[in-house]
């Protein structure tokens, strides 16, 4: 078990937080805490030194909400630079550097409904896993507002 105490030898000891870059953090909030269940636990703005430096943008404005996942001690982080603002890039699932982050759910089906009438543009319709590890189980992919791939896991059931 890994935990923040303990030995000084250099070392990871825990994931802290996932961010994805928004367009516009006010949507991103409330799809993903009215879509798919997260609270907001912090929100926050910025323009110190000290995040164009860690940023590698000097001058740097960002805005940032920090999600609680449910079930989960797992935060994530959704952030909108208001200076410099970025370009849309392309998020698919086999692009070098590309992302996509899981969510382990119930009612997967209920989920994707919810999700096409909030206007997620799903990947496929929820389908089994038919080999390996997560046989039995089932899952999809999906699109946030912002083009970030997602992915929603149900366990197989006993």
């Amino acid at each position: 078990m890994l935990s923040d105490a303990g030995s000084d030898a250099p070392s990871v000891l825990r994931a802290l937080h996932t961010s994805v870059t928004v367009a516009d953090i006010e949507r991103s909030v409330a799809f993903y805490c009215d879509v798919l269940g997260m609270d907001v636990r912090v929100r926050q703005s910025s323009d110190t030194p000290y995040i164009g430096k860690l940023t590698g943008f000097p001058g740097a404005r960002i805005e940032v909400a920090l999600l609680g996942i449910p079930g989960d001690n797992h935060i994530l982080e959704l952030v909108q630079y208001k200076e410099p603002q970025g370009a849309l890039g392309a998020a698919a699932p086999n692009a070098i550097a590309g992302h996509h982050f899981c969510l382990l759910v119930n009612g997967i089906e209920e989920l994707a409904q919810r999700l096409r009438k909030a206007g997620a543009e799903l990947v496929s319709d929820p389908l089994e896993i038919t080999h390996g590890v997560n046989r039995g189980a089932k899952g999809f992919y999906f699109r946030d507002p912002d083009g970030h791939v997602l992915e929603l896991h149900e366990r197989a059931r006993q």
